[in-house]
This record gives C-alpha cells, structure tokens and sequence, in this order.
C-alpha cells in the first residue's frame, strides 16, 4: 500500500466492503495499484480527484488498457473537470461537495451489480474516520520502513520522533 491514501476513496473502500468479503484495498493483483479490486466480480475502482489526476490522463489511459487486456472491468469514480479516459466506466463526484455526495457510492454499488445498500456518509462519517485513521497509520509506517531501507541515516535522526507519533494519540489530530 502506498503512503497516498485519501479519504474519498477510503470511503469508497468502506461501503464496498460492507458488500463484498473479497474486496481488496490498495491491491496490486497485475503489477498495478487499484484503490479498490473485488476478485469475485473481477473489478476495479479508482477514485480519481482532480489534485492527483489533473495531469494524468496517460497514465490513466494506461491503467485502463491493463485492465482490459486481464479482462476486468473499471470503474473510475472521476471529478467533473477531468476529461474521460479511453475506456474506463465513469462515475461523476464533484470534488468539493463530496461528503454530500451519497447518490456517488449509491450509483457506484448499482453499477456494481446491488439492489438494495444503505449508504449515508453523514451517519457512517465517525467510524469511516476510525478505520480510516488505523490505515493511514499502517501506512505511514510502512513508508517509514520502505524509507529506511533506502535512507537509514536520514531515517535514524527522525524515526524515534515518528514511532512516537505513531503510538500516541495526537496522530488523531493530524
């Protein structure tokens, strides 16, 4: 998993995973990072807000022709102002009203085959911030592990600050 995890797609990941047991998160099954994969139904979801995708239309173009050529099928819950990929199936969200945008997850999980869900992100909004708050933690210290390996000076001089950090809780407050 890598250190980038956002929150809007983390809250994609929760209501997905209330559905389906097999969901994967931050998964790599082709070489390639897809925020959510479910194996079962061979599916990928990638959340793509315009701060990180704004300049990224190959490389979402690439992703797209790799999930075409293993024959799973992708949906990109992608902002408004981002120009559609070559073959991905597009949810529309606008980036700054997301936490309003419930019809988004509700549209996501019919396309993903559900009839009835309960989606509202208001409600869920405390414990999607508990779990969400456990997963950025392990992925902060899996990035301090990869850097370590490649930095071990720089990392000696912050590590015992950063594991402190970690254990406390003013981890919440960031």
């Amino acid at each position: 998993m890598s250190n980038g995890t956002s929150l809007s797609e983390f809250v994609i990941f929760w209501y997905v995973d209330k559905y389906f047991p097999d969901v994967k998160y931050r998964d790599k099954p082709f070489g390639s990072e897809f925020d959510v994969y479910i194996p079962s139904i061979n599916t990928a979801i990638e959340f793509d807000g315009k701060y990180w995708h704004a300049d990224k239309l190959d490389s979402d173009n690439e992703k797209d022709e790799l999930c075409k050529s293993h024959d799973v099928r992708l949906i990109r819950v992608r902002d408004y102002s981002l120009p559609d990929t070559v073959s991905a199936e597009i949810v529309r969200h606008d980036e700054l009203s997301w936490y309003d945008e419930d019809d988004v997850i509700k549209r996501l999980l019919c396309m993903l085959g559900l009839k009835i869900f309960d989606v509202d992100i208001a409600r869920d909004s405390e414990a999607i911030q508990d779990a969400y708050s456990v997963v950025s933690k392990n992925a902060y210290a899996e990035w301090s592990r990869m850097a370590y390996d490649v930095m071990p000076d720089v990392m000696n001089a912050v590590s015992s600050c950063d594991m402190r950090l970690l254990k406390s809780d003013l981890w919440s407050e960031i």
